[in-house]
């Protein structure tokens, strides 16, 4: 969290929540300002002597253009957290003017003793953008050679125990977040107050902290801007590792709105208040 406000308010990149790249944005400078960077340099010139494509169409915010690299920089000037998200931002943006990942999907079935199998495979024709961000990249799995009506010949048989069902964690303030999210509860600037007022309140304690994990980097980063006079107030941070346990009050007062209406307990309700909300503050500004 830190490291997203020093290094925005420090001109690495802009602060916003814009998805959509305005007509006349500088794609070509905004990668030209890369080509020396020692890490993805090289793939940034090729790039730019091949041709970048042009992103997908995303939501203009209206502020700003999306979050992207404004300047060059190395792990020396900014450290090890901050490079780290550095880092994303720009890998991010790289490949978004990557070409596309090409790959061939093999799918082959088969039976044995009147029970049908099947394997997939994949063959990777051109990388594209998983190039430059690997953590998406496409994993590689050889299939063989199979005519149609071939007869293979069965090298081995498991049989596998059915394991026990363990039940689910509890929920990460990212998790919630995205929940809150997807189920169209308050907006990014109000979810961090919500989620500061049940651990004040005592209805739900927060588990020990652990270290940021590298899949929930995207979504600390996009929120972290929204919510700056939240965080330095509250002190409130998004990570990872942080757990939400009920407490015994929070458990109770759930118990008991159930045993009112069950439908308070269901994120319909404050879903519908907050759509309601957000009419009302559009009709009034019109």
């Amino acid at each position: 969290m830190n490291a997203c406000i020093l290094k925005a308010s420090s001109g690495f990149y802009p602060c916003t929540e814009s998805t959509s790249y305005p007509s006349s944005f500088d794609f070509r400078g905004t990668l030209g300002a890369q080509v020396n960077n020692p890490v993805w340099g090289s793939y940034v010139q090729r790039l730019l002597t091949d041709g970048y494509q042009k992103p997908r169409s995303g939501t203009d915010a209206g502020d700003h253009p999306p979050v992207t690299p404004l300047r060059s920089a190395t792990e020396d000037m900014l450290g090890n957290d901050a490079w780290r998200l550095y880092e994303y931002v720009c890998k991010h943006f790289i490949g978004t003017v990557s070409p596309d990942c090409k790959y061939v999907r093999t799918k082959a079935e088969f039976s044995i003793g009147g029970e049908f199998f099947h394997y997939v495979g994949q063959h990777i024709l051109v990388k594209g953008f998983t190039s430059i961000m690997p953590w998406l990249a496409v994993n590689e799995k050889n299939l063989p050679q199979f005519t149609e009506g071939e007869k293979i010949e069965i090298a081995r048989v498991d049989l596998h125990e059915t394991c026990m069902t363990s039940p689910p964690e509890y929920l990460s303030e990212s998790e919630l977040i995205l929940l809150m999210e997807k189920n169209g509860i308050d907006t990014d600037a109000s979810i961090s107050v919500h989620i500061n007022n049940i651990c004040e309140r005592n209805y739900v304690q927060v588990s020990i902290l652990f270290p940021l994990s590298a899949e929930n980097l995207l979504i600390s980063f996009k929120l972290v801007f929204t919510r700056l006079l939240f965080c330095f107030t509250f002190n409130w941070q998004v990570q990872s590792g942080r757990k939400l346990v009920p407490t015994a009050l929070g458990i109770t007062l759930i118990r008991g709105y159930q045993c009112i209406d069950p439908d308070l307990c269901l994120p319909d309700i404050r879903s519908l208040l907050s759509s309601r909300l957000l009419l009302l503050l559009r009709v009034k500004q019109i």
